[in-house]
């Protein structure tokens, strides 16, 4: 009887032994998995940074400066310099202000 409940024991022992074993197994493969998927997700993070990035720069590098010269910017400048004169200078002649 002494036998059979040592023999009992053993084959416990055994199972507590595989049973921790497969638990060390699986909780190592589940922090792999988990590893793996931080280093998914950091890498496709910086994908996006560097898309992000790059659109960035290619809409600054589009951007072009324009003037627009044209007639009616002209004709405003024109009109300004007449209301300009006429309002300050009131026809006269700077000599004339200060007597020669």
């Amino acid at each position: 009887m002494l036998a059979e409940k040592e023999k009992a024991e053993k084959k416990r022992m055994a199972e507590a032994r595989a049973l921790g074993e497969q638990a060390k197994a699986k909780r190592v493969e589940q922090e792999a998995a988990e590893a793996r998927r931080l280093e998914e997700q950091e890498l496709e993070a910086e994908k996006a940074r560097k898309a992000a990035r790059e659109l960035a720069l290619q809409q600054l590098n589009s951007v072009q400066t324009t003037i627009d010269t044209g007639d009616a910017q002209r004709d405003l400048m024109k009109q300004y310099e007449e209301e300009f004169n006429d309002t300050y200078s009131a026809g006269a002649s700077p000599s004339s202000d200060f007597g020669f």
